[in-house]
């Protein structure tokens, strides 16, 4: 079996270097959108979707599927991706000496399997 990592993350794909894994990198073309509001739902939504996405569009019964996704929560409010750069420094300054919250989601599909968590 082959490992697909479904992100162009540099983060997840350290971590899977730094673990020793061999494996190869195909984005996901999976619209992020939910009702959802919990960020546990969200993360794992979206690692479920993106990993499906890929594994579906490869087409390839040998291959397994890793999707991921990462929000953060301020004071029970969930951060989206920010538009542009000057969103990006207002989301930022936003957290700064503020406790906040990360979750990360992952999901595993292959033929016999899905994992999510």
């Amino acid at each position: 079996m082959k490992l697909v990592l479904a992100s162009n993350s540099p983060r997840r794909k350290q971590f899977l270097t730094d673990y020793g894994f061999e494996y190869d990198i195909c984005s996901s073309n999976f619209l992020e959108t939910t009702k959802e509001t919990s960020p546990e739902k969200i993360v794992t939504a979206f690692a479920f979707g993106k990993a499906s996405e890929v594994f579906n569009r490869l087409n390839d019964n040998n291959l397994v599927v890793l999707g991921a996704d990462t929000v953060v929560s301020l004071n029970g409010v969930v951060l989206g991706k920010p538009k542009d750069r000057k969103d990006a420094i207002k989301m930022l300054k936003s957290l700064s000496n503020q406790t906040h919250q990360v979750f990360t989601g992952y999901s595993i599909v292959s033929k016999d399997c899905v994992l999510t968590d």
